[in-house]
């Protein structure tokens, strides 16, 4: 949308006035006092993989805040991959927990990129269709997927995600057997040994039976099924930053104040 105003120019006075209403309801979604509050200081460091600043950040989304949220997140977690993008600094990692909820610019070259960095990125997802669904499944989405290196595939709900997961194995052959009865009274089979068949060395219907924490690992053309032990975390939440609503009234009408400046 800010694209279509700046390309339209200021000659077309109708195009310009759609373009204003669009970016208004667009900055409407986040334009609220406690986005601006978290996003007006510069009092945490980006750069996170800095061995002279080496820490953790953790940002999570509201389901009931969505539309809010989700573009905010999205800047902050693109900016942090841009800050952690530099030679000589620490290995660190970027853990997308429910990454189909958070749609990113350019996210199928964000892993191969960090990669570089010497940065690992974990790309979390309930089901391939959720990522089909946020990106496209032409393109985008299978784009995605191709640039993550080693592949945990869990258990599986949809018959299309679990014969997506089937097509990353090898192809083995499978001896094939014919049984034969006898006719009449007589109650003797014989069985026959049949031919060959190739089938894919783990088939799509093991995908349904997957118990909580069991995967099925695919790494550098091998595989292997694991189970990862339920770990015990000590929860908690940090200290709030206390603020007062006239606190957050005062920094939302300061920075107003600060972009009106900035036309006159």
């Amino acid at each position: 949308m800010a694209d279509a105003f700046i390309s339209g120019g200021w000659g077309v006075r109708k195009t310009n006035c759609w373009s204003e209403k669009y970016l208004a309801n667009a900055f409407k979604k986040i334009s609220t006092k406690k986005i601006f509050m978290a996003l007006s200081s510069d009092g945490i460091p980006l750069d996170i993989n800095n061995p002279e600043n080496p820490s953790v950040i953790c940002v999570v989304n509201n389901p009931k805040k969505d539309a809010s949220l989700s573009p905010v997140i999205a800047t902050i977690l693109h900016t942090i991959t841009k800050q952690m993008s530099e030679r000589n600094r620490l290995p660190s990692f970027l853990l997308l927990e429910e990454a189909s909820t958070i749609r990113l610019l350019n996210m199928h070259r964000i892993p191969a990129t960090l990669r570089s960095y010497n940065i690992v990125c974990l790309y979390v997802l309930q089901d391939k269709i959720q990522n089909d669904m946020m990106y496209g499944g032409d393109k985008a989405s299978k784009a995605i997927l191709s640039n993550l290196s080693y592949q945990f595939f869990g258990k599986a709900n949809d018959p299309e995600t679990a014969k997506y997961y089937e097509r990353f194995f090898e192809i083995i052959k499978n001896t094939t057997h014919s049984i034969s009865k006898a006719t009449g009274l007589s109650l003797e089979a014989r069985i026959t040994k049949g031919g060959e068949r190739e089938v894919p060395k783990r088939r799509a219907e093991i995908f349904f039976r997957l118990r909580q924490g069991e995967f099925i690992v695919f790494a550098d053309g091998k595989d292997r099924k694991v189970r990862f032990k339920h770990p015990q975390i000590n929860r908690g939440l940090p200290t709030p930053l206390s603020l007062t609503a006239q606190d957050l009234d005062n920094n939302f009408i300061k920075i107003h104040d600060e972009v009106k400046s900035m036309f006159k």
